[in-house]
């Protein structure tokens, strides 16, 4: 067999064979009149994929349910997580408040504790170091601090029991001269923190003796004699029994005049013009301001209640005076210019008293 032959029939086979093939494929494949053979696809391939999207989606249920209960765990415990946390945060809030609380408690001052304490470094301060005691004898603080000291319950009956109390109620070093009792400036306060002030051997004086400087110039005399008159009239009734309602108001007009009188000529330019003139104002400011307790306490309690004959002191020795103050509610006011020296010598006077009734 030549080659030509042999090439023949070898052509002849593979044709045979591509034509069993196509037949075999026949059966098994359908066309759709696709020409575009390279993307031919087997008909089997939709139904598999099919199966396989469906396992897919049973399996992606499966884990998504199984990561679904995972964060549901992992919830509950973050919640369980903060339950915990806010109960102790509300434990250790009580904790602390417990520990801030005992804490405090060992350094906790009752008031009353706290006031002793106060007056003995008050006393200390008195009784030991006198250089520190000027502004305290001239406001009558000082004063007033030994008088409720001795006006105490257990001092009073320690001041009647002690074997010195003779001794101290008969001792000349305690009479008061009539200049001395006549400088000491008394003040009996009413419900509203006003005061009515008055010298010790006069009770309520028909005329003040004594305007600061901001108030004694000219430019005042009328309403400074207005005034006076006024309180005259009100206190002669007062000491005739007369409840003096008209005089009252008079008096008060008349303390409104003075103050209208005070502030107009007090403007802030001139009261800030330098120290001494702010110093002056704020004197004649407080002296006003007195002047209106008196007035507010005249129309409270009416001009004869105001003006009892018990506010005025009849006697020559300190215990009396004491005595007498305690008795109908009486305070020493602070001390005019030129009364200072009476108040330092009335200061050491019951300075003594107080510490023989102490250190008996």
């Amino acid at each position: 067999m030549t080659c030509r032959n042999l090439r023949i029939v070898v052509t002849i086979l593979l044709a045979a064979v591509g034509g069993l093939c196509q037949t075999d494929s026949a059966f098994a494949q359908v066309t759709y009149g696709r020409r575009n053979w390279a993307v031919y696809q087997s008909p089997a391939t939709p139904l598999s994929a099919e199966i396989h999207a469906t396992a897919d989606l049973v399996r992606a249920y499966g884990e998504a349910t199984v990561d679904d209960a995972a964060a549901r765990e992992i919830r509950s415990r973050a919640v369980r997580q903060e339950i915990q946390n806010s109960v102790d945060f509300v434990r250790a809030y009580w904790e602390r408040r417990s520990i801030n609380e005992a804490e405090r408690l060992k350094r906790y001052v009752s008031p009353l504790q706290r006031a002793k304490n106060q007056n003995a470094k008050t006393w200390e301060r008195l009784r030991d170091h006198p250089e520190l005691n000027g502004p305290a004898i001239a406001e009558g603080t000082a004063l007033n601090f030994l008088l409720n000291r001795l006006a105490s319950s257990a001092l009073a009956y320690q001041l009647t029991s002690t074997s010195r109390a003779g001794e101290l109620k008969q001792s000349d070093e305690l009479k008061l001269n009539e200049e001395v009792l006549h400088r000491l400036r008394l003040k009996r306060d009413s419900t509203d923190g006003k005061a009515v002030i008055f010298r010790a051997d006069e009770g309520v004086a028909l005329a003040i003796d004594w305007w600061p400087y901001a108030l004694r110039g000219e430019e005042f005399t009328r309403e400074r004699r207005d005034y006076e008159q006024a309180r005259a009239a009100v206190v002669l009734a007062g000491r005739n029994g007369i409840d003096a309602h008209a005089e009252i108001g008079k008096l008060l007009k008349a303390y409104d005049q003075l103050d209208a009188a005070f502030r107009k000529q007090n403007d802030r330019e001139s009261r800030l013009k330098n120290q001494a003139a702010f110093r002056h104002y704020t004197t004649g400011r407080r002296f006003l301001q007195a002047l209106a307790g008196e007035v507010l306490q005249f129309q409270v309690a009416g001009g004869a209640r105001a003006l009892e004959d018990n506010m005025q002191f009849h006697g020559d020795h300190l215990i009396a005076l004491l005595t007498h103050m305690s008795r109908n509610g009486l305070e020493f006011a602070p001390a005019v210019p030129g009364d200072e020296a009476a108040y330092r010598r009335v200061f050491q006077m019951m300075r003594d008293v107080y510490v023989a009734v102490v250190d008996e």
